[in-house]
């Protein structure tokens, strides 16, 4: 390999909450740090391997990460300290030479961790590397072969850091997996139907909660903004409307049929992440949100559109930016479309990486992009949008990560103004629902991470009555 003269020291002047960080992490053989967006979790992280590495604790580290937030890691690696970084994408015969090449930090992606098991096992086999999971909520789900993978390769490792602002990704299951790769079970034990029976099923427990967020707390580190920056806050306002004419009509066709199927099912339903009836209910999200999603002869302007046309005029008015956020792409280009006299733009999964980086640079630095339309499952992630002080969400799904992720592109380090988060909701539809189940999660993921000292709601699921009350039969 071919080695360079490395300067361990770094280039950027931290902040007193990432100094208390690094200091978190260099303590720690293997720990989390869940800080809520925006407070700098990767300067942390590259701080605190300088110094392992200039302590020769460890010889270099491999970064799990988005695909998506590569190229930002690259960037960031490069910006606050001295160290060289790789990342190993590409093909096949491409990622064997670099895999022989020298760094002090590789960058892959999780996906790449079942193609390349074996490569990177036999590479962290060779070499003491820290191995740090970036937006480790990624591995929440404990059957996948991604998880599975990673937890694999976490025996290979003396120094694990995981690191993600919603750990509690959508339920308090979600935080097993991460923490088995941490410590093999020390802490939530091996078994995850142990783990589920004892903190999240038991209804002899009422304090299972409260024992829970007393594990986590041990070998994690959590602040919220508010507490170790000066931000200006946030504030938000939900813009209600009601559905008419053939939307609304057809809305309570859809919505009556689903009514029926319901209550023809036999036994007691519960409705939870990626349940048949969930994914029936997300079809009325579509109708409400736009019916041309489902019946491309509709030719008529939704009421929600009407809504955001004022919002957009006001804010630009104001000479501001604005994130519309949407769930559906085919609304990301219809809205992209319809605000191309204010330099529109869009993010969403199938615009390759290089596009997506020019976009967001020139939605950052150029002042005739005013308006980013995106999809919070491509761009919620490790990016900065603070040109933008408004967001307004067009429309929600049920994921919580998709909410408290994407709102925070704007109001992070650098922002100065204030900043609005507009929910457009249609009254007496599946929105509603939608809220009050992601208030359900927030609440609970808010009490497990340690943001407050009660928990609102503890049941996060539905039954069929409930579900039935809800659309009104």
């Amino acid at each position: 390999m071919n080695r360079f003269n490395i300067k361990y020291e770094i280039k950027t002047k931290p902040y007193p909450h990432q100094i208390e960080a690094t200091r978190f992490i260099l303590e720690n053989d293997y720990c989390a740090l869940f800080d809520e967006q925006g407070l700098g979790k990767t300067k942390i992280v590259i701080d605190a391997i300088v110094t392992e590495l200039k302590r020769k604790k460890i010889n270099g580290c491999l970064v799990i990460s988005p695909k998506t937030l590569i190229k930002n890691w690259e960037t960031e690696v490069k910006k606050h300290s001295f160290l060289k970084p790789l990342n190993l994408i590409g093909s096949k015969r491409e990622k064997g030479y670099k895999f022989l090449s020298y760094a002090n930090i590789y960058l892959t992606n999780y996906e790449q961790i079942i193609s390349e098991l074996e490569r990177v096992r036999d590479f962290l086999n060779i070499n003491d590397f820290a191995i740090v999971l970036d937006e480790s909520q990624r591995i929440k789900n404990p059957l996948a072969k991604t998880t599975n993978a990673i937890l694999e390769i976490s025996k290979l490792s003396n120094k694990k850091i995981i690191i993600t602002g919603t750990p509690i990704a959508n339920k308090p299951e979600n935080i097993w997996a991460q923490f088995n790769f941490l410590d093999h079970g020390k802490l939530l034990g091996n078994s995850f139907n142990h783990f589920k029976n004892k903190y999240i099923s038991n209804k002899n427990d009422e304090n299972s909660y409260l024992k829970l967020k007393e594990k986590i707390s041990t070998i994690s580190l959590r602040r919220l903004k508010d507490d170790v920056l000066e931000l200006p806050k946030k504030i938000y306002k939900d813009i209600y409307i009601e559905l008419k004419d053939l939307q609304k009509e057809n809305y309570e066709k859809l919505k009556q049929s689903l009514i029926v199927e319901i209550k023809d099912f036999e036994g007691e339903i519960i409705i939870d992440e990626n349940d048949y009836f969930l994914k029936k209910l997300l079809r009325l999200t579509q109708l409400a949100s736009h019916p041309f999603l489902l019946d491309k002869s509709y030719n008529e302007i939704p009421s929600r559109i009407v809504a955001l046309d004022e919002l957009i005029n006001e804010i630009i008015s104001r000479k501001e930016k604005v994130i519309i956020w949407s769930s559906f792409v085919e609304n990301i280009r219809l809205i992209r479309n319809r605000y191309k006299k204010f330099g529109s733009l869009y993010l969403f999964g199938a615009i390759p990486i290089d596009d997506r980086n020019r976009y967001i640079q020139l939605f950052q630095t150029d002042e005739k992009y005013k308006v980013m339309v995106a999809n919070p499952a491509a761009a919620r992630e490790g990016i900065t949008l603070t040109a933008a002080n408004n967001a307004i969400y067009y429309d929600r799904n049920f994921n919580l990560v998709d909410y408290i992720q994407s709102q925070d592109r704007i109001h992070r380090i650098s922002q100065d103004r204030q900043c609005y988060i507009f929910k457009i909701i249609a009254k007496n539809t599946i929105d509603e629902f939608i809220d009050d189940k992601i208030y359900s999660k927030q609440s609970i993921a808010s009490y497990l991470q340690g943001d407050t000292n009660e928990i609102k709601e503890k049941e996060n699921k539905l039954s069929k009555e409930e579900i039935i009350e809800i659309l009104g039969g």
